[in-house]
């Protein structure tokens, strides 16, 4: 080969490689018509060079995402070129591979028009994926097998389909022993339970339905803190109800456990109708609009999630909420009632959980054996994190101070002091965690979210991540406080909920976190911390102590909804109370 010829080839490749990386950005970016666009050369250039398993792929891609504008024609064509363009793949390995591609995506062409052939295409496809060990490939197949299976009116066949995708998801699952890639394959596998889940409930299966929402919620934290029997999710303390949210296909249902057990309401209300309704009253409480929008926009909510079940939640004093999709950014304390004109946390304490099995495993009392009622870190330091200017907060070291001085054993790490290192070595020597300070959430990769604390030569961030957190032994902790801002928050997930902060010191053995749902101000940290603390002192478990305080915070003037619903009790509600083997210490 020439060099002029050699030179032509390599500028040949590189077009084709931009050209590629291009489609695929443009396709990240749901930029669906200029990834179109791009891939005409790309496909021009493989009929030339008849490049049969590039081709193929290339053809299957287009038809893919022909077929999500909106036209099917077009993307009936492109798949049936890929179909014709089998023969020519001479390795066996890649000829089944590219089969199996093709048959997907001719599956996804044929789901509306013929279902039947569309089964058949999903079918052999996921024979091929099986018959090579991909475990992968197959949850997706069975969901895809079984929603046109569901068109083809064979209730039957779809439950299996669903059923043999769930056993691929969970053993695939399974074998994974890293928490983020177990979080993320319940997550993406989630519109499985949900479909299966769906078609019990129109087949009138209730314990089949609510069995698979036991099994599939928060499977990887209960798995991560549970050695003792799974308890009775239906089972719950005298005075105690529970709302686990589902948003499904069908639309948002409610189970609601309390007296004479758990019955499911199907609520009124689409699925983008909740997401409009969640975004336009969190937009009223970031806003601080006035108590008459605020009402009205929290009034809607209420009268569409609670409304419709207020009556089964009579004779309750404390309420469990697992909720689901946008749900999670809801500050349910502050839901408006506009017939008793009163907010939720006015009847009941309220606890946030991803599930009710969780809920009650967590809760479980333990033998007490820390060493400290309290263990008090004050981080006030401030600093630069990216584009971000975190002030300093002397607030947060008084809070501690403040915190630590309320218990008579108590330990109080600030300042210098309260270093990565000795986080790490005290977090887990008192019945009670509380922080304050700031926190940085990553809701793109949770496992970067991290609590600030002073820097040092080893430690030059003075960070303690959520996945140092995560590899603690926290079991003996009964309540972690997490005084900063946002620490509720971080990437929401289908199945797991949460994940970020407030999760990492739960799956660490943690019973309870309080948490933040926004930013909070420095100074109504501290009268917010005060005010939980002198509840706990008393007695009262973790949700009863903040229901106390908040009612207190808003007849003390703190009306808006920013300034005293920011807090929410995550995991379980647990009592702290217990002196036994204590020491009296103010360490600082």
């Amino acid at each position: 080969m020439s060099a002029i010829s050699r030179l032509d080839a390599c500028r040949e490749l590189r077009q084709r490689a931009i050209l590629a990386a291009t489609a695929v950005l443009a396709t990240a970016d749901n930029l669906d018509e200029a990834a179109i666009a791009f891939r005409v050369p790309l496909i021009e250039r493989a009929r030339r060079s008849r490049t049969a398993t590039y081709l193929a792929r290339l053809l299957s891609e287009d038809a893919t995402t022909l077929l999500r504008v909106g036209r099917p024609d077009a993307a009936r064509e492109r798949i049936q070129e890929a179909a014709d363009n089998l023969a020519r793949i001479d390795d066996p390995a890649a000829a089944a591979l590219s089969r199996a591609m093709v048959r997907t995506v001719q599956g996804r062409v044929l789901a509306d028009q013929s279902p039947r052939e569309a089964e058949a295409s999903f079918a052999e496809a996921a024979e091929i994926y099986r018959a090579r060990g991909n475990l992968f490939a197959t949850p997706v197949l069975e969901l895809e097998r079984g929603r046109v299976l569901l068109r083809a009116m064979n209730d039957a066949e779809a439950q299996r389909a669903f059923e043999r995708g769930i056993d691929a998801a969970e053993q695939e699952r399974q074998s994974s022993k890293v928490d983020a890639e177990r979080v993320g394959l319940l997550s993406a596998r989630w519109d499985l339970y949900a479909a299966l889940i769906d078609l019990q409930i129109r087949l009138k299966n209730e314990p089949a339905a609510i069995g698979l929402l036991d099994t599939a919620r928060a499977a990887n934290l209960l798995e991560a803190v549970g050695s003792a029997p799974k308890p009775d999710p239906q089972t719950l303390t005298e005075g105690t109800a529970a709302l686990e949210f589902a948003v499904l296909p069908s639309g948002v249902h409610v189970w609601v456990t309390a007296r004479g057990g758990r019955r499911r309401h199907a609520l009124s209300l689409a699925t983008d109708s909740l997401d409009r309704m969640v975004s336009d009253y969190l937009d009223t409480v970031r806003k601080r609009a006035s108590q008459t929008e605020l009402n009205r926009s929290s009034g809607v909510l209420f009268d569409a999630l609670i409304g419709p079940v207020r009556d089964r939640l009579e004779g309750a004093k404390r309420l469990v909420i697992v909720p689901d999709g946008p749900l999670h950014a809801v500050p349910f304390a502050a839901l408006y009632d506009t017939a008793s004109r009163s907010v939720l946390v006015d009847r009941f304490s309220i606890t946030i959980t991803p599930s009710l099995a969780f809920f009650r495993q967590i809760s479980l009392e333990r033998a007490p054996k820390q060493r400290f009622e309290v263990v008090a870190v004050g981080s006030p330091m401030g600093r630069t994190s990216g584009d971000r200017v975190l002030p300093n907060l002397p607030g947060a070291d008084r809070e501690a101070g403040a915190v630590a001085a309320l218990y008579d054993h108590g330990h109080v790490l600030r300042g210098a002091n309260a270093t990565r290192e000795r986080f790490l070595e005290v977090a887990a020597l008192g019945r009670i965690l509380h922080f304050a300070g700031h926190a940085l959430i990553n809701a793109r990769d949770p496992n970067l979210s991290h609590l600030l604390v002073s820097p040092t030569a080893d430690d030059a961030v003075g960070a303690v991540f959520a996945t140092d957190i995560a590899r603690h032994d926290l079991r003996g902790v009964r309540l972690v406080i997490l005084s900063a801002c946002e620490t509720a928050s971080g990437r929401v997930t289908r199945g797991e909920g949460v994940i970020g902060l407030a999760r990492s010191f739960l799956k660490a053995g943690a019973s309870s976190v309080i948490a933040t749902l926004w930013p909070v101000d420095d100074q109504r940290a501290l009268e917010m911390a005060t005010a939980v603390h002198e509840q706990l002192k008393q007695g009262r478990s973790a949700a009863d102590a903040l229901r106390t305080a908040q009612i207190a915070l808003r007849r003390n003037g703190q009306t808006d909804v920013a300034d005293w619903a920011a807090s929410v009790v995550l995991g379980g509600d647990v009592t702290t109370t217990s002196a036994s083997n204590l020491e009296r210490s103010q360490t600082r």
